[in-house]
């Protein structure tokens, strides 16, 4: 009986508290989406700031347009993860600004990401590439 109780107790903290993706985690299986064309379930992931400002179908023709033109994913890796508390346009909250290095068919490019978070963890709120 007492085992039952220790185990019930030890797992109040996660269900009080629950557990949200890590920052990296959920950048990572966001951009997967993306490199592996999923791109309407990428925008069914993002967050409502991301999807209020542009409609799936919209979104989905201009990053497929703008990965195509690229061409292939050759190696992604972070430059900078930036906590930030305010951006432009949008109300204070708890963001993080991550850019990444990535090569695009032997061409270097600058991704950014950019992540709010909400009541469930961390979703995408931006991207961009240049």
């Amino acid at each position: 009986m007492l085992r039952k109780f220790i185990l019930a107790l030890s797992l109040v903290p996660t269900l009080l508290f629950g557990q949200t993706k890590p920052i990296d985690i959920t950048a990572s299986d966001w951009l997967s989406l993306i490199d592996n064309q999923h791109y309407s379930e990428s925008w069914d992931s993002a967050g409502g700031l991301f999807r209020s400002q542009i409609s799936k179908d919209e979104w989905a023709e201009a990053v497929g347009a703008a990965r195509t033109k690229l061409g292939n994913l050759e190696s992604r890796s972070v430059v900078t993860t930036k906590p930030v508390k305010s951006l432009p346009n949008i109300p204070d909250g708890e963001y993080v600004v991550v850019q990444y290095q990535t090569i695009f068919s032997g061409k270097k490019s600058t991704e950014t990401l950019t992540l709010s978070k909400n009541k469930t963890g961390w979703v995408v709120i931006g991207y961009f590439i240049n």
